[in-house]
């Protein structure tokens, strides 16, 4: 029967091959780490390119028919093209509004529907030309940070003169009270409207040790997730190392037969009587004993005298044809013994059929 894995040859196993795990361990979770920091300073760059003319034009007319299209009914993959057009060199201000009892006004559905009323409207009108109003809902965006109660107002447009100008004129109307519903309220500015950049995020989203935390954090999770990759790589690579290596170690497939034994013996190479035992029990067999050649230390000059029916050989062809043999016991060393001469040994006993029993230390 095919020889069993144990737990304590599976330990036995990573043990020795540690060396490979943790290396692929590390190579993986900084190879994660440096992705995740190619994909943030350098990808994102990229995405940053000026599009040629033509393909403005085009993505003018693309965007133009899926401005049209009910936002109830757009496609995630066509809203997705639409924000990724309007969001192009977008204008933003922002603003704390406070209700009269000095609460925070912080209803930022309401205060989109302000900013689209025809009363503001038409006082937008009034500085500022606007081609398509229809898709106003599309370019005027509000975003509440939670954590300090400030309002965030883009403008995006696509157009980046009309989103300056666009942005401005809210802006002052805004500033000059001429809204009913913000009448009775307070209005305070922190900046007034500006060209959006990367850096301008950590106003919006919250503050630049919030950022920097959460990218200490990306960092952790992709080296977490790199290491475990790189675990179960080395592991991978570990087995397929043995299958192709030429040495006999903990998880080979000794091809056992029903009658053959196999006797574990690896914490227990320098006791020279449980080795002996081994051996030698049952003393009324007469043994072949089969040890390579770079292995023969292991069979010192005390036991190779004790029993005179038990012959040391290197070969299993070397012994006399006449000689009677009830058992072959083959000696394996973990890590040093071959598995061409192990399996050379074998096919050469099972032709007799003579039981063996493989001791390994």
């Amino acid at each position: 029967m095919d020889n069993d894995l144990t737990l304590q040859d599976i330990i036995y196993y990573l043990k020795n091959k540690k060396m490979i795990i943790i290396g692929s361990m590390l190579i993986f979770g900084l190879l994660s780490i440096g992705y995740l920091l190619l994909d943030t300073y350098v990808t994102g760059d990229n995405e940053q390119n000026v599009k040629s003319s033509e393909e403005e034009i085009s993505e003018d007319i693309n965007i133009n028919e899926l401005l049209k299209i009910d936002k109830e009914e757009r496609t995630s993959l066509e809203q997705k093209e639409i924000t990724d057009y309007l969001s192009n060199d977008m204008y933003f201000f922002r603003v704390y509004i406070e209700n009269n009892d000095f609460s925070v006004f912080n209803r930022t559905s309401l205060f989109k529907e302000v900013l689209l009323s025809d009363e503001v409207l038409a006082l937008i009108k009034e500085e500022v030309t606007i081609e398509n109003e229809s898709f106003l809902d599309d370019y005027i965006n509000v975003d509440l940070n939670t954590d300090n109660a400030i309002f965030t107002v883009y403008v995006s447009t696509g157009n980046t003169a009309l989103n300056d100008e666009l942005s401005s004129a809210y802006f002052d109307i805004l500033k000059q009270d001429n809204i009913e519903i913000l009448n009775d309220r307070s209005l305070y500015f922190f900046d007034s409207p500006r060209l959006f950049s990367f850096e301008d995020e950590s106003l919006v989203n919250g503050s630049e040790d919030i950022i920097e935390d959460r990218s200490v954090s990306d960092c952790a999770i992709y080296a977490l997730l790199g290491g475990i990759f790189g675990i179960v790589f080395g592991i991978v690579f570990s087995v397929i190392h043995s299958i192709f290596s030429n040495k006999v170690d903990a998880i080979y497939n000794y091809k056992m037969k029903k009658q053959d034994k196999l006797i574990n013996l690896t914490n227990n190479t320098e006791d020279s009587q449980t080795l002996n035992h081994a051996i030698h029990y049952p003393s009324r067999l007469k043994r072949i004993i089969l040890v390579e050649k770079i292995n023969e230390d292991i069979i010192n000059e005390s036991q190779k005298n004790i029993y005179k029916d038990n012959e040391i050989v290197n070969e299993f062809s070397s012994v006399q044809i006449d000689k009677e043999i009830d058992e072959a016991v083959i000696i394996v060393k973990r890590g040093f013994t071959s598995k061409k001469w192990y399996e050379k040994q074998r096919n050469q006993i099972k032709g007799n059929l003579i039981p063996i029993k493989i001791i390994e230390v």
